[in-house]
């Protein structure tokens, strides 16, 4: 293969001294262990928390698709996925099998490993193009390529190992071949189609990169001969991907108005330390949509830079910048809808490595003598300030979003453990989708997706804890709350005789509370199997009896189980008081409403039903609780409900009094 003549390296071999040379210098491992550890670091602040996420999105789909199938089996076919990509579905399965199921740090971690070998790989490919400057590059690009904004979903979801492991394929059989290792470059080529479409891109990658090269230009034919096996390898691997069952969907490739809604979105990523600024241009320009806006921005802004940056010299690094960019987002431009890009921001995955060159390609001209060039090279410094701003802001306002929705599946594994297999859990309001109240660029959702709909949350907690329950996700509207985030919720909205009758079903109901900064999720009671027994009961309102009454200490106060027994449903329309004092009687805490978390009105009970009510009852700063009172009242006017106790004796202020357990109060202390 023609390659760049090596750059020879240190003082003594530029003096001639062969011996000294021969030796190895401490800045020979020093600089690149430097430059590692920053990249990693830079990994750790951009990344780190995903080992604590759970899994979601498409998770729940591919891991459903590889129950029952072996390893042959996801080589054979990718029906019902719709994509082929066994390499990807194997590696998943190796885990499951090592594992015994499917853990969510350990898939992480693969993600997490492999983005940070990407930048790694990217900064050596760039030290080894050789240049002024090349170091120096190199490892700008790796940081920018690891805080590219648009990553934020790649590489916190697992289900985008495919994006990951294609390019840690591609930059790897790239690196070999300029290395003259052509075997292990062929064998990564090979790979790199199953692990993802993208895959067929080595050729005309390697292609561009020797072309670029520092040093002389190859003749044309020199790079058709030594890339020819990358060109076969690319032609079988997009003729194994036609040849296999697949369930493909529908392409757009005559859409233009999709093509330039992807051009748009797209440019976004090229441009993406100045593509925030088009959101101020659409707020300062009415005539002007998202797509203009960005069109505004982004196209001047690169076209300026590249001329810049062609004028002083490095007009193969725009080359290679912008070559790389446009070949690796070519096949989703071409082929896929806008619908399905603007909510892709995955897909700029593999080409960011050009967008990270062309904004730190100049600093290579710091070194230079030129007062025009360094100024240019101070210019690439600001440039890559605001970039690594850019992308690490936003990468740190997304990953709370995906905190959020660990927040929501840990309470959901928790509220289902008292769920048997086959057993039938209810949720309410639990989330889809969740999203920021204002984005940060122009085009774009921005969000991120727990529960596709085509899944569920049953899939979602039968991947977490490996158990198969029947899941109910039921939309309430009257128990939605404003959050500082805009979200969606699984399941079908039901009205109150449609919501009484999925709760009557139930093993156990979990409301999902969005009234705090974070997500929690409640198991708030169920229907028991059975009514409480006649001489069992504390206190009777009406044709409501109160059975039994549980308290515990829980991190936010209290945690209040009432148990109810229904001889008549009351005609009124009731609720539930419950106050909680210290002991002077002051109240410290309270939480009043329809039970089972304002989801369940006595009115909808029948004769001879129990149903279990827990209440979290948040008390003041420094309080200490010495009883509860319970009673009902009225909706309409606040009156409440005369109540007497098991021997016939009204209860005063209609109001059942009890101490609380010494237990629950020292917990709350």
């Amino acid at each position: 293969m023609w390659t760049v003549p090596p750059v020879r390296a240190g003082v003594a071999a530029r003096e001639g001294d062969a011996a000294t040379a021969a030796l190895p210098s401490r800045r020979s491992w020093l600089l690149p262990l430097a430059a590692g550890t920053m990249l990693v670091a830079v990994l750790g602040l951009a990344y780190g928390y995903t080992l604590g996420l759970p899994l979601f999105l498409d998770d729940l789909v591919h891991f459903r698709w590889l129950e029952g199938r072996s390893l042959l089996d996801v080589w054979r076919s990718a029906e019902i996925i719709g994509y082929y990509r066994p390499l990807t579905f194997t590696l998943w399965q190796v885990l499951r099998r090592i594992q015994g199921w499917y853990h969510p740090a350990i898939l992480h971690a693969v993600n997490l490993l492999l983005h940070g070998a990407n930048a790694l790989l990217l900064m050596a490919l760039l030290w080894r193009r050789g240049g002024e400057g090349a170091r120096l590059v190199g490892w700008t690009a790796g940081a920018l390529f690891l805080l590219f904004p648009f990553s934020y979903q790649a590489v916190p979801w697992v289900g985008s190992l495919s994006h990951i492991l294609a390019t840690s394929l591609t930059l790897g059989a790239l690196y070999a071949a300029l290395c003259g290792r052509r075997t292990l470059a062929l064998v990564m080529a090979v790979l790199a189609p199953f692990a993802h479409e993208t895959g067929v891109l080595v050729a005309p990658l390697l292609a561009l990169w020797m072309l670029t090269a520092e040093g002389e230009r190859p003749p044309w034919r020199a790079v058709l001969r030594d890339t020819a096996p990358y060109w076969a390898v690319a032609v079988g691997g997009l003729a194994v991907w036609l040849l296999a069952p697949k369930d493909v969907g529908e392409t757009w490739i005559l859409n233009l108005e999709s093509r330039w809604q992807n051009a748009a979105y797209f440019a976004q990523g090229l441009a993406f330390p100045v593509a925030p600024l088009a959101r101020t241009v659409m707020a300062r320009s009415a005539r002007l949509n998202d797509l203009q806006a960005i069109a505004v921005v982004a196209a001047p802004a690169v076209a300026l830079w590249a001329a810049l940056l062609w004028r002083a010299g490095r007009a193969r690094d725009v080359a290679l910048a912008l070559g790389w960019y446009a070949v690796a987002i070519g096949p989703a431009w071409l082929v896929l809808g806008f619908a399905y890009v603007v909510d892709g921001p995955r897909l700029m995955y593999g080409a960011s490595a050009g967008a990270a060159l062309l904004w730190a390609a100049p600093l290579g001209l710091l070194a230079e003598r030129r007062r025009a060039r360094r100024a240019l090279g101070a210019a690439g410094v600001v440039a890559v300030l605001a970039g690594a701003y850019v992308g690490g802001r936003f990468l740190h306002s997304r990953a709370d979003l995906y905190r959020q929705m660990g927040h929501a599946v840990e309470g959901l594994v928790r509220a289902a453990e008292g769920v048997p297999a086959g057993g039938r859990l209810v949720v309410l309001n639990a989330p889809w989708w969740i999203a920021p109240q204002e984005t940060a660029f122009a085009l774009g959702h921005e969000g991120v997706t727990l529960v596709p709909p085509y899944t569920s949350t049953g899939d979602l907690l039968w991947l977490h804890t490996g158990v198969e329950r029947e899941v109910q996700a039921l939309i309430v509207p009257a128990l939605r709350q404003d959050w500082r985030y805009w979200y969606t919720c699984d399941g079908v909205e039901v009205g109150p005789e449609d919501l009484a009758e999925g709760l009557r079903r139930a093993d156990a109901v979990a409301l999902v509370d969005y009234g705090g900064r974070d997500i929690r999720v409640q198991e708030v009671g169920a229907r028991l199997p059975e009514a409480a027994e006649e001489s069992g009961w504390l206190a009777e309102y009406g044709g409501v009896r109160l059975a039994d009454v549980r308290v515990e200490g829980a991190p936010e106060g209290l945690r209040v189980e009432l148990v109810w027994s229904c001889s008549r449903p009351p005609e009124e329309d009731l609720t539930v008081f419950l106050h909680v004092v210290d002991g002077a009687g002051v109240l410290v805490g309270q939480r009043d409403g329809y039970p089972l978390a304002g989801a369940s009105p006595p009115r909808t009970w029948q004769p001879g039903e129990a149903w279990r009510d827990a209440r979290y009852v948040p008390l003041e700063t420094g309080a200490e609780p010495a009883a509860l009172g319970v009673g009902l009242y009225r909706v309409g006017d606040g009156a409440r409900v005369e109540g007497r106790d098991a021997q016939g004796v009204r209860l005063a202020d209609d109001a059942l009094v009890m101490p609380l357990p010494v237990a629950a109060a020292e917990a709350v202390e």
